[in-house]
């Protein structure tokens, strides 16, 4: 992307526009968190799931940053590739709120907004959530 383009582009989501922002050094992971609250998010699935949130299987990575897992999200559904696809070909749209509320509490979040931009919010920093 050329410095034009790059200043002319848009995020896709409100999500997105917050961990663009965290990364350039003008936010948090708090701020990307707050967003996150109030975002509808995609959960890849590997199993068939239901509207309600049944029969969820998410796929779980394991962060070196945190020694802990975390499950995959992405802002926008035409974030997920052909591959991811391949390994969970369902997927739930959720609110963000509910899936951070829904998660154990030992599991964190790696959530991508674009092709490798993304971040990853801490079972710590998602047990803080939960009890605001």
């Amino acid at each position: 992307m050329s410095i034009d383009e790059s200043a002319r582009y848009q995020p896709l989501t409100a999500l997105e526009a917050a961990v663009r922002h965290a990364m350039a050094g003008h936010g948090d992971e708090t701020a990307v968190l707050t967003e996150l609250l109030a975002s509808d998010i995609c959960v890849p699935s590997a199993s068939e799931v239901q509207a309600s949130g049944a029969g969820l299987t998410p796929l779980l990575v394991t962060s070196t940053r945190f020694s802990s897992r975390m499950v995959l999200l992405f802002d926008d559904i035409s974030r997920i590739g052909p591959e991811l696809s391949a390994k969970a070909p369902y997927c739930l749209q959720v609110a963000g709120d509910w899936l951070i509320r829904s998660i154990a509490p030992d599991l964190g979040i790696t959530l991508f907004v674009g092709p490798g931009i993304g971040c990853e919010l801490s079972p710590a920093l998602l047990t803080e959530a939960r009890l605001r």
